[in-house]
This record gives structure tokens, C-alpha cells and sequence, in this order.
């Protein structure tokens, strides 16, 4: 068992920000239940509410807890260094005590291939399909819940399979992205403790992964807290507040990514994350 303070996180704004998706509330329990990965395989994880604390049950090793959560980044810091304006301050104002989790790699990479040109309904949904056909169920708190198939069964997923799950056109490039990956081709162990550029350079290698996704999996999956994802919803606010756009101009993503960077520069990522979250609630 372990004890957080809650003024080190707000469960609740972390869980449901749309960066991990494998958390639910337990009515019962009054309490959020989901898994975590630890090596191969996916352990199961209780999180109870008492009145200033949060109580983590689990067999995960404490740093491993730790790790997912993000606890090791100085919030009050972060908060300092991306406070650069009233939009921001109202959005951290409003979500304070959201942190960045770390999800795994390969997890990871299939979830954001997914996203491409799709809602979080659809993609939630995806890997609610996946994790029923392939994956496995572990008791939490007297709750069944599906985890994710293993990495061996992932990689043995054709495109049709896929595509039972509900992943469309993208199926193709989950199989061909799994394979490179299971041949050595894209190592991702390799790349933990890279910069977001090298990070981003190999994951290009695979297929369905482009700037947006690659900054994603960088950020939520190799803790790269300068990289700046840009969807619809960044672009609209960063075009709107930040470049004060009253007129329809023609802008790329990497000159917004540029500008985010100047701007909040080490924890980008951060004011990515307090804007995306201000923007779909």
C-alpha cells in the first residue's frame, strides 16, 4: 500500500485528460481502478480516495507508481515556468494538480496510430475491443477488468484482427508498425533517455506515425516534456490566443510547434496538456 498527498495530483483531471485511457471509476469502491505494465505484463491497480490522501493498492514497485503518475516533476515549478499569460493561469487554475503520466511504449504506439483522424470515443473504444478479443482479465477490487494482450500476442496481430477492433484504415499500419517492431527493426529501448528529436526520428520509421503522433508518443510515453502535440484543438487556441489570428491565414503546425517551444521551452508539453485539457471541457 502506498499513500500520495492529493496536493502532489488531482486523480480525477489526470486520469480523464484523454492521455491515459486505462482508468475507471469504481461506484462501489469509490475509487478508480485500471492496470499499469511492470515488465511484460499488466498488474492491476486500486486507487482510493480518503480525505487527503490518495491509497494506491497495488504489487507494482512504489517507483514504478511514482514513475506512471509523474511525481518526480516539481508541479509549483512548472506551473512558474508556463504561467506566461491570463489564458494559461486560467486553465491551470482550473485543472491545477493535472500531471503528464507515462504510459508504455508499445502501448502507446498503438493507441496514438489509432488516433489518427479520430475522436477519444472511437479510440477508447478501440482498445476496449482489443483488450476483450486479445487480452486478459484481472480482478480488481472484486471488479473484472480487461487488460491489453502482451506484447508476444500483439505482435502475432494481423491487420484483419485489427479491424475487428474497430481500427479502420489504420490496421494496416498497426501491423506493419508491430512487426518492425518485433523484428528489431524500430528498437524502442534504444531510445528511452533520448532527446524528443531522436525519439521522434525513429518512430517515423513507422508506419502511421508522423509529426503529431511522434509527439505524442514522446511526451506521454518517453517523458520528452518539451514536445508539443498539435491537434485540431491546439491549433484553434494557439492560432486564437497566441497569434492573434482575426483573419483566415495559412500557418504550419511547425511554425506553432516553434512558437510553443519559445514560449514554455523544457514544459511545452505541460501547456499543451493545461490548453488540450481546457479546450474539451
Amino acid at each position: 500500500m502506498m499513500k500520495i498527498p492529493k496536493k502532489e495530483i488531482d486523480m480525477e483531471k489526470t486520469l480523464f485528460s484523454g492521455q491515459p485511457l486505462h482508468f475507471v471509476f469504481n461506484e462501489i469502491d469509490r475509487g478508480y481502478i485500471g492496470y499499469l505494465k511492470d515488465g511484460k505484463k499488466y498488474s492491476p491497480i486500486m486507487i482510493k480516495e480518503e480525505d487527503k490522501n490518495y491509497i494506491i493498492k497495488s504489487e507494482l514497485p512504489q517507483t514504478k507508481i511514482k514513475e506512471y503518475f509523474g511525481l518526480k516533476e516539481d508541479l509549483n515549478r512548472v506551473y512558474q515556468k508556463i504561467e506566461t499569460d491570463n489564458y494559461i493561469k486560467k486553465a491551470i487554475k482550473n485543472y491545477r494538480g493535472l500531471r503528464i503520466t507515462k504510459t508504455d511504449p508499445l502501448l502507446s504506439i498503438v493507441v496514438f496510430i489509432v488516433s489518427s483522424n479520430n475522436n477519444l470515443r472511437n479510440i477508447r473504444s478501440f482498445l476496449t475491443n482489443l483488450s476483450r478479443e486479445y487480452g486478459r482479465k484481472i480482478t480488481v477490487s472484486g471488479e473484472k477488468i480487461q487488460t491489453p494482450p502482451r506484447d508476444k500476442k500483439l505482435f502475432n496481430l494481423t491487420k484483419e484482427d485489427f479491424k475487428k477492433c474497430k481500427a479502420g484504415y489504420r490496421s494496416k499500419y498497426l501491423e506493419k508498425s508491430l512487426n518492425m517492431i518485433s523484428t528489431g527493426e524500430v528498437d524502442l529501448d534504444k531510445i528511452q533517455d533520448k532527446e524528443n528529436s531522436l525519439v521522434k526520428k525513429e518512430l517515423k520509421n513507422l508506419y502511421g506515425v508522423g509529426e503529431k503522433v511522434s509527439e505524442c508518443i514522446s511526451l506521454f510515453s518517453y517523458k520528452n516534456l518539451d514536445a508539443f502535440p498539435i491537434d485540431t484543438n491546439i491549433r484553434d487556441i494557439m492560432k486564437k490566443r497566441y497569434l492573434d489570428q482575426k483573419e483566415p491565414k495559412e500557418i504550419s503546425d511547425n511554425e506553432i510547434r516553434e512558437l510553443a517551444k519559445k514560449k514554455w521551452k523544457n514544459y511545452a508539453g505541460y501547456a499543451q496538456q493545461y490548453l488540450y485539457k481546457e479546450a474539451i471541457s
